[in-house]
């Protein structure tokens, strides 16, 4: 007695599906018209770009919510991701789909190193020392998330970095290089 692939529930496959990545997922819908229709249901591509978004290879401000999405749309994304925007197309017409503007305040005349930004997490927040303080700028809300300013006189922020940790919240891990300031008076 044989199995056929048909004799399997497609929630068994529909697991099967859930540890493969998007190549595998492609190989095994080309085997035969059973498999394909299985492997283009929405279910298995919400399924493979979460796990996309997850390891950050979506952008978190600009891919849309995903289960609002039908299939073809999951599949562009997941083309967008490996062929870059259509806009890289010779031809394309390019247009701004989203714009944010943020209103940090800002010192004049100050040296490169003190007034430096930095976008992390995908362009979803902003960096920069500016007038003494570094300040972590949420861009899509445009809000001021933090602030830190020396403690010490003469000592300013050289050099920042930020990374975002998924750690059951969202918290931010921010380190800052200072550079203290040895003044010296001629006699």
């Amino acid at each position: 007695m044989s199995i056929s692939l048909r004799d399997f529930p497609a929630d068994i496959i529909f697991s099967v599906f859930a540890f493969c990545d998007i190549s595998n997922v492609l190989s095994i819908a080309k085997t035969c018209k059973y498999l394909h229709g299985l492997g283009f249901e929405k279910s298995v591509w919400m399924e493979l770009l979460t796990d996309l978004k997850r390891r950050c290879f979506l952008d978190e401000v600009y891919t849309p919510v995903l289960h609002q999405l039908f299939t073809e749309e999951l599949v562009n994304l997941v083309k967008r991701v490996l062929l870059g925007p259509e806009t890289w197309s010779s031809d394309a017409h390019p247009q701004v789909v989203r714009q944010f503007t943020v209103h940090p305040t800002t010192k004049q005349h100050i040296t490169p190193h003190e007034d430096s930004c930095k976008f992390f997490h995908r362009g979803r927040f902003l960096l920069y020392n500016n007038n003494g303080y570094t300040k972590c700028w949420d861009v899509v809300a445009d809000t001021l998330l933090w602030v830190h300013q020396p403690t010490e006189e003469h000592t300013t922020a050289y050099e920042f970095a930020a990374e975002l940790r998924l750690d059951g919240g969202q918290s931010l891990l921010i380190m800052i290089c200072l550079l203290k300031y040895v003044l010296f008076t001629v006699h």
